[in-house]
């Protein structure tokens, strides 16, 4: 009796879970290796510039939000952050539990204010943290925000200044020249 009623929990158990949905993939498979995210049309291409793209996946289910990481070979790294409109955005507030772990690991804030990007132009917000200096480089992450139609656009970008920041520019600029140009497409 004891052994049936194993038998049969291990089988309720194991269909149980059989029956639950897979997650689903946020994103579809684009020409040239790109990444399509389905609910907003970016493109999250194999390569920006000389960042190659290392994932591109669902960043946080409960808030239906996607992400692609992209590095380049020099150790400069790059993330993108799709997230949907609810009730407005405030980038401020959006990326407040990053900038509180890069204070809490020693960063320190040394600018933040609004950038135009593309034609015509998006303010985007922007912070920057310095992490650490070497020599003449300034490790420096660099966080932005910016609402393009019904989705919130954010990058993190960690480079060494002033080495790295012609392709610090042509990621960040890319990024949101994209998002103008594919969501809501």
């Amino acid at each position: 009796m004891k052994i049936t009623a194993a038998v049969l929990s291990a089988v309720l158990l194991s269909s149980a879970a059989l029956a639950q949905p897979a997650g689903m993939d946020v994103f579809a498979e684009g020409k040239n290796g790109d990444k399509v995210h389905t609910a907003s049309g970016f493109v999250c291409p194999h390569a920006i510039g000389t960042f190659v793209r290392d994932a591109a996946g669902e960043a946080d289910p409960e808030q239906q939000t996607a992400s692609c990481s992209y590095s380049t070979l020099d150790g400069v790294y790059g993330s993108i952050t799709l997230v949907p409109l609810r009730d407005g955005y405030d980038p401020k507030n959006s990326l407040a539990p990053q900038f509180e772990q890069q204070q809490a690991t020693g960063g320190k804030m040394v600018w933040q204010g609004t950038v135009k990007i593309g034609n015509p132009p998006l303010a985007v917000y922007v912070r920057l943290y310095q992490t650490a200096k070497l020599e003449d480089l300034k490790y420096t992450v660099l966080y932005s925000g910016s609402v393009v139609k019904n989705w919130a656009v954010e990058t993190t970008i960690e480079y060494a200044d002033p080495r790295d920041a012609p392709e610090k520019n042509t990621f960040l600029n890319g990024v949101y020249q994209a998002a103008m140009a594919e969501i809501g497409k």
